[in-house]
């Protein structure tokens, strides 16, 4: 395995087929057909029919008035597990009436001021404050704002409201999360001629989308996303603008020439599809052998709540790049034996402790050069580079580490889950259905951080929509406070958004609340010293 270590090399020897590989890989397929209702067509439609409205509205030249809308992600690659949306399409509690009176029934008026986040309503809220079983604990429990730095008394918090908290925020949303309830994520890139400008798409295309879907948020970013529901999926488009007389075809999308008649404001959100088809064009084994195992990965990756980009975890296209590496290094032909290595893989792999080797299934990492309006080439030699933790490079050019993001702490913790089911797996007699029992935190962790997120408006509607893009923008800085964390204590992030139940009304205001969590497990740093660089100071 060793020889493994150093990038692409001469495939493995695939073992011979056994009786048991054929039953197992069966039952897999059919467990991963079950998993998501497929609905990216009847999406895809609804962009371009609106693209086609606003097109219209800019221009008259038929060559001009072309769009095209295509899948990506997970929906591009045909592995679409679950709702990865987790910032839009949160659980709700079981009982909101459980949450502690601190965070239901204030008031705007008793509130210190704080800095206000243009185009932000002014009446949102921020709160992170610690929640413990442990009695000792409980004169340390302290309520602040990591952006809006305030101090507000902690009353009425007992340990009894501490525990009940704590089952409610967890026990109904891990045990409400099941496959047949997932909701299906939609990635579609959406390309215009050059007519269409990145600013009047992003000021024209939400409300021509909203008469037709209802909400409609709008995500600003270095990759902006528009994001919406529709029938149960949820869909994040993203735009291109490109100098040509058609829309383009795979073999201009893989050239790496067509970046440069791509607007330079919208050549971020152009890789995305290109790393769909770069992955599809280098795989060894056959396609739905690849799409089976890559769905059975994020399933676990789910479950065992290890997943997840904006929490620190390895994201999507991180699972597919080291899905597809496990194919190129071992072509079977059954997905069981490419599930079983890939968990045998990547344990040897990310057991290294001098550094981690990076992933990468193209022939080389080397750079042709810089493309104006995008990053450089992931390079082991720059300082910036070397210090990535878990280096998986993406394919599609200019090499980037798709997971530069992975934090110390997260990535101790996804390696653990790695070597947990390994152990399962190397019994061979083990169902490959054990790996995928949802993991409970409570088991773990009994102290918690928790980033509280509300706010308040006039109507219902507004609120929900405000809020949605309120707790976006403090989800997206989420991972600096967890730089900060992991340099302290020993934190498992976990990875989705709990909503606190439906809008309430605010006492003598005529004003709704509502508010949704983000929690950190946290324990004790024993014996280990603080580490001399951490990304927490990139991330600032």
């Amino acid at each position: 395995m060793m020889e493994l270590l150093y990038g692409p090399t001469k495939p493995l020897e695939v073992p011979p087929a056994k009786p048991r590989d054929l039953a197992e890989s069966r039952r897999l397929c059919e467990a991963m057909t079950t998993v998501v209702a497929d609905r990216v067509r009847e999406a895809i439609d609804l962009i371009e029919l609106t693209a086609h409205r606003l097109v219209d509205q800019i221009t008259a030249e038929p060559e001009e008035r072309w769009v095209r809308a295509y899948p990506f992600g997970s929906c591009g690659l045909g592995a679409s597990v679950a709702d990865s949306d987790l910032d839009m399409y949160g659980e709700s509690f079981s009982n909101p009436s459980l949450i502690p009176s601190l965070i239901l029934t204030r008031s705007t008026p008793h509130f210190p001021s704080l800095v206000k986040l243009p185009p932000l309503s002014p009446s949102l809220f921020l709160f992170i404050f610690y929640l413990s079983v442990f009695e000792q604990l409980e004169k340390k429990k302290i309520c602040f704002s990591f952006l809006f730095f305030f101090y507000i008394p902690c009353r009425s918090f007992s340990i009894e409201n501490a525990r009940t908290v704590l089952n409610s925020f967890f026990l109904h949303t891990v045990h409400s999360v099941c496959i047949s309830k997932c909701r299906v994520f939609s990635g579609s890139v959406l390309f215009c001629s050059f007519k269409v400008t990145a600013e009047v798409f992003f000021r024209e295309f939400p409300p021509l989308l909203q008469s037709v879907v209802g909400n409609v948020v709008l995500v600003p970013a270095r990759v902006p996303v528009v994001k919406f529901s529709y029938s149960g999926t949820s869909v994040d488009v993203v735009f291109v603008s490109a100098a040509l007389s058609a829309p383009p075809t795979t073999e201009q999308l893989l050239d790496d020439s067509f970046l440069l008649q791509v607007s330079r404001d919208t050549r971020h959100s152009v890789n995305g599809l290109r790393t769909v088809l770069e992955l599809k064009r280098r795989l060894p084994v056959a396609y739905d052998v690849f799409t089976t195992v890559l769905k059975s990965v994020k399933l676990w990756a789910m479950r065992r709540k290890v997943y997840g980009n904006l929490y620190c975890y390895p994201s999507g296209v991180v699972l597919a790049i080291m899905v597809a590496r496990i194919c190129q290094v071992m072509p079977a032909s059954h997905p069981n034996v490419l599930l079983r290595f890939f968990f045998l893989f990547y344990t040897q792999w990310l057991s290294r402790h001098d550094r981690i080797s990076p992933v990468y299934i193209t022939t080389s990492l080397e750079s042709r050069g810089r493309i104006p309006g995008l990053p450089d080439s992931w390079d082991p030699r720059r300082d910036a580079c070397r210090d990535d933790l878990l280096p998986v490079i993406n394919p599609a050019y200019p090499y980037v580490n798709d997971a530069r993001n992975v934090g110390r702490c997260s990535l101790e913790v996804f390696y653990a889950e790695l070597t947990y089911a390994y152990r399962l797996l190397s019994n061979l007699e083990t169902p490959l259905e054990t790996i995928w029992e949802p993991y409970h935190i409570l088991d773990d962790y009994s102290t918690f951080f928790v980033v509280h997120v509300t706010c308040e408006e006039e109507n219902e509607e507004k609120l929900e929509a405000v809020l949605s893009v309120w707790s976006s923008y403090v989800l997206s800085k989420l991972r600096i406070l967890l730089y900060a964390l992991e340099r302290l204590v020993d934190a498992r992030p976990y990875p989705q958004k709990l909503n606190d139940g439906p809008p309430r009304s605010v006492p003598k205001s005529g004003r709704f609340l509502k508010g949704s969590c983000f929690i950190v497990g946290i324990k004790e740093k024993v014996g280990r010293r603080f580490p001399q660089k951490n990304l927490f100071f990139r991330g600032v």
